[in-house]
């Protein structure tokens, strides 16, 4: 339709250069070649004219992808703020449950806590045992649950020979260099070497071990200073020191040696 307008439009421009050209009368080849140029003129016109109205149509287009575009990532963005305003909200309430927390902690903190003199919060256990009962029985519990109830015993033989021990109450043999272990009740532990007094071990806290030895007694020399008298003696005698005979028997290694007695 734009076409034809234009096309309208030109003719009707036309018909007063025609007319005021009358002098001197234009020839038919002249006005052929005219009609022709503005032809010419017209399609070409009329190609830009739809040229343009293509580009206008394509931009129109793009303008309409361009706002679709900007709707959905509007949306995109809308979405995206109502999940962070959803995650401020849950941070907010997680806060105030964790001071919550913290404020309960404290108020616990400070039942079962009081400062020491060098202001270090120390455990309020005995205002606590008499105030509740559920607390001593909680601590009596917890007391039993940290204590062994067995320990371990080792002996060794240092002797040359074979050795016979009693630990409560109950005879082992024990070779040349050889070591018992035993796991025995925690409390005291009785040993006996055959013609030994009985001896008693503490088996406790905090290690629950004890280590016996059982070793030959050791042996005491004995000197003996012979006097000088007045009465002239050929030739003068030196001091002598005579050994003192000795039977090693076992003992254990943790009680101090017998002295032997000279003969």
């Amino acid at each position: 339709m734009a076409p034809r307008i234009l096309a309208a439009c030109c003719w009707i421009g036309l018909i007063p250069a025609v007319a005021a050209a009358q002098t001197p009368p234009r020839t038919l080849e002249q006005l052929t070649k005219d009609v022709l140029e503005l032809q010419q003129k017209l399609t070409t016109t009329s190609e830009n004219l739809t040229k343009l109205a293509e580009q206008v149509g394509k931009n129109t287009e793009a303008t309409t992808l361009n706002a679709q575009g900007i709707e959905r990532l509007t949306s995109i963005i809308n979405t995206e703020l109502g999940k962070q305003q959803d995650i401020l909200e849950r941070i907010d309430e997680l806060t105030r449950q964790q001071q919550t927390q913290l404020a309960r902690q404290q108020e616990i903190l400070d039942a079962v806590t009081q400062p020491d003199a060098q202001g270090n919060n120390v455990l309020r256990l005995s205002a606590n045992m008499d105030n509740s009962e559920e607390f001593r029985e909680d601590v009596r519990q917890a007391v039993h649950r940290s204590l062994e109830t067995h320990g371990q015993v080792t002996i060794r033989n240092r002797m040359e020979s074979a050795q016979t021990v009693i630990v409560n109450q109950r005879e082992h043999r024990l070779g040349a260099g050889e070591i018992l272990t035993l796991r025995l009740p925690v409390g005291t532990v009785t040993a006996q070497l055959p013609g030994q007094p009985l001896t008693n071990w503490t088996l406790t806290a905090p290690s629950y071990t004890q280590k016996i030895d059982i070793v030959p007694e050791t042996p005491m020399s004995t000197t003996v200073y012979r006097p000088l008298d007045d009465v002239p003696l050929p030739p003068p005698q030196p001091l002598v020191t005579e050994p003192t005979v000795f039977v090693p028997l076992p003992y254990f290694g943790t009680n101090p040696p017998r002295a032997a007695t000279p003969n």
